[in-house]
């Protein structure tokens, strides 16, 4: 609304104009507002010079399903950074193209560009869809060694996932106990998803009371609790 109330007055908008909007796009979905955003920046020629509106685009497309778009972009712009190559792995894996994943992150290594705590959620994520748990380990030991990338909260849910979904669960376990960083509801509720799927019960109750002295309004973490009993 503020966006549209802009162009009824002499400002047309700098890059961080069009970089929030775009944004705010990818989150809500707004495929159409988002195409007319992308004629207007094109017309104020910000796209191709300007990498954070590059970056905005290839994001909002990714998020929107959009691959075809998202890489066409990706492939024009003059220079990747590491936000892009991130907005454009997201994207693949969020409509299970893993094997693109991996491709792409040779390619951004294979580049020079170095991979931050984002790819490492992204590569872990792929793995857990595919079932990769040898890759997955793999990777997020080299990723952090190489890097100097300290996991966080939402990398171990990402392993939790991974151990869960190859029936590991005690190396769930063995995580949970010697990770350096707090646990949350999101984690345990990880941990209580992994122990329904693998019909673990002492560790699944274990998560849901974590999860319900955490959050006593999660639903979901009722629905999985009572349908690993």
């Amino acid at each position: 609304m503020c966006f549209e109330q802009m162009q009824l007055t002499s400002f047309s908008g700098n890059v961080f104009t069009f970089s929030s909007v775009l944004k705010s796009c990818a989150r809500i979905g707004t495929i159409s507002i988002g195409l007319d955003i992308h004629r207007k920046a094109v017309k104020g020629g910000l796209v191709g010079m300007e990498i954070m509106v590059g970056n905005a685009l290839i994001d909002m497309y990714s998020n929107l399903g959009m691959l075809e778009r998202a890489q066409t972009l990706f492939d024009s712009i003059e220079i990747q950074d590491i936000i892009s190559w991130n907005a454009l792995m997201g994207g693949y894996s969020q409509l299970g193209n893993e094997r693109i994943v991996f491709e792409l992150l040779d390619k951004m290594m294979a580049k020079g560009m170095h991979p931050d705590i984002v790819t490492l959620s992204i590569v872990l994520k792929a793995c857990s869809h595919t079932g990769l748990l040898e890759m997955g380990q793999t990777l997020c030991e080299t990723i952090t060694k190489s890097f100097d990338i300290k996991l966080n909260i939402e990398h171990y849910i990402c392993m939790v996932d991974l151990f869960g979904c190859t029936g590991h669960l005690d190396k769930v376990a063995c995580l949970i106990r010697e990770m350096p960083v707090s646990s949350n509801s999101s984690l345990w509720l990880a941990v209580l998803d992994a122990c329904q799927k693998c019909g673990q019960t002492n560790l699944g109750i274990l998560a849901f009371h974590h999860v319900a002295s955490l959050n006593r309004r999660d639903a979901a973490a009722y629905i999985s609790f009572g349908n690993m009993l």
